[in-house]
């Protein structure tokens, strides 16, 4: 896994504290996408926008599309150069904050 932003690790890290029953110091010591989806298995998952409180995307994603999908989300912005959120602030896109949902 090449290096990943900031608020994609919070992500992973909230969902493999909340989730799993996994050291997660260790986890990060030498992580990966192949670490990840041994964890997770075949469990799909919603990325939530935490910045405004609802779904960053409607579509149920694998953890390797769903960290994708997270780190590609902030481009969409990079044009104009901010992020408007749901409260009318404009921060920049890599503020975002993200969480990983597991789907039922």
């Amino acid at each position: 896994m090449s290096e990943l932003k900031e608020k994609t690790l919070f992500a992973i890290e909230d969902l493999l504290l909340d989730n799993y029953d996994v050291d997660v110091e260790e986890f990060f010591k030498n992580y990966s996408i192949q670490k990840l989806e041994n964890i997770c298995g075949d469990r799909k998952f919603f990325v939530g926008n935490l910045t405004d409180g609802f779904p960053a995307s409607p579509n149920e994603m694998s953890i390797e599309e769903a960290i994708q999908f997270m780190e590609n989300f902030p481009k969409r912005f990079e044009i104009q150069g901010y992020y408007r959120t749901s409260r009318g602030e404009a921060i920049p896109p890599s503020s975002i904050r993200y969480e990983l949902i597991p789907s039922v």
